[in-house]
This record gives structure tokens, sequence and C-alpha cells, in this order.
């Protein structure tokens, strides 16, 4: 489990599609202060989960970043449109054509997913 973690874990009981945070209350939620990079780099923001666990730890939750302010020391979470990780499972059923995958609706306060499920035989 990430040290990022609790961030996701907020922004999923998060009602709507943005939430627009202080970095005060990012660090009230993770418990820590965020690194000195948070608050003179735009990058350290971005959306790269490459060797970033922060970033990850958004991505895979389902949020992107924008609209960050340093100055101002706010930034923006946006609710992706495709959330990569579903919360609950509402649904399944096999697809039409033979092929080794599975389809399941999800149920999350993102809008409703359908993702693939490749089942390994």
């Amino acid at each position: 489990m990430s040290k990022y973690e609790s961030l996701p874990q907020f922004l999923g009981s998060a009602h709507g599609s943005t939430k627009r945070m202080s970095f005060a209350e990012i660090e009230r939620i993770l418990g820590f202060k965020l690194p000195k990079s948070a608050y003179e780099h735009e990058a350290w923001w971005s959306n790269n989960a490459t060797g970033h666990s922060h970033a990850r730890a958004w991505l895979l939750a389902g949020w992107r970043t924008e609209d960050v302010d340093l100055a101002g020391r706010k930034v923006t979470f946006q609710r992706s449109a495709k959330s990569p990780i579903p919360t609950t499972v509402i649904s399944c059923r096999r697809a039409s054509t033979p092929s080794s995958r599975k389809w399941c609706r999800t149920d999350t306060q993102a809008p409703r997913a359908v993702m693939p499920i490749v089942l390994w035989s």
C-alpha cells in the first residue's frame, strides 16, 4: 500500500466529478507534509504514474490532477471518465463472441464503466 493511499480513498468518497483542494487539506488527509517539490514544481502534480507513487495512487483510483496553483497552494482533482478500478461489480456476463473475456458492469460514484476481465484457462 502506498503512503499516498489515503488521498484516493478520500477522493473516492467525494461527491461530484471535481474536488479543489489546498495543499494543507491534502496534508491533513495524508497525515504528513508534502515534499518540498510538491510546493515548487508543477511536474510533481503531473499525471505520470511511472516512478511516482503519489500520481499512481490517484490515477489508479480514477482521478487526474489539473489546474495546479503553486502560489495559492491548491490543486484540482478531476474524476476520470474511465475509472480503471471498479469498486463494486454489480453484474457480469460472458461476451457474445467466443472469446476468453468476461464483461462486468461496475457501480461506483464515477460514471458507470464496462471493463473486460481476461480469464486465463
